[in-house]
């Protein structure tokens, strides 16, 4: 699942960016976007609906530059595409949780059953569950929040670096 914020009203901050070496203007944008992501992660766990905290504890995140110059942040659930598993973060139903399934029928595939609470099953009927949105709220009502965190970040950042501070 992708959910995408885009920045809006940055116009001037990139003007102001581009006196900078480049590789340092790429790695402010990083870290603001790095920054930003964190925030929406941190709402999506106390979104996210939890019986065991598994899913809770799976919400990553992930931030790269694109060949156009762009930054690109994830916030994803169980483990990365193509890291393995993860110790603690295997929640692979993430998804599931988030956009929610159709009814269907589970059937036994090894042809042993299915047992559910002691009784053995050749099939169950699976209701299906309601989406619960849990990422795409988050993106939805702390975007504007997040955009601040990612202005202040890169802001502080080139300050820091002009008055000699850090680089």
């Amino acid at each position: 699942m992708t959910v995408q914020v885009k920045l809006e009203g940055f116009d001037e901050l990139n003007r102001r960016l581009r006196a900078f070496p480049d590789k340092l203007r790429k790695n402010y944008m990083r870290g603001g976007m790095r920054a930003l992501v964190a925030f929406l992660r941190k709402g999506a766990r106390r979104r996210v609906p939890s019986r065991t905290g598994a899913l809770r504890r799976s919400i990553g995140i992930s931030t790269r530059l694109l060949p156009d110059g762009a930054v690109q942040g994830k916030v994803f659930t169980g483990a990365a595409i193509g890291a393995g598993k993860l110790k603690g973060r295997d929640a692979w139903y993430g998804h599931l949780v988030e956009r929610g399934t159709k009814a269907h029928v589970i059937r036994s595939r090894t042809g042993r059953g299915l047992s559910f609470g002691g009784k053995v099953f050749k099939e169950v009927k699976h209701p299906g569950i309601r989406g619960r949105y849990f990422i795409r709220n988050t993106a939805n009502q702390d975007a504007n929040q997040g955009q601040n965190i990612f202005r202040v970040y890169v802001e502080s950042r080139a300050k820091d670096f002009l008055e000699g501070k850090a680089v």
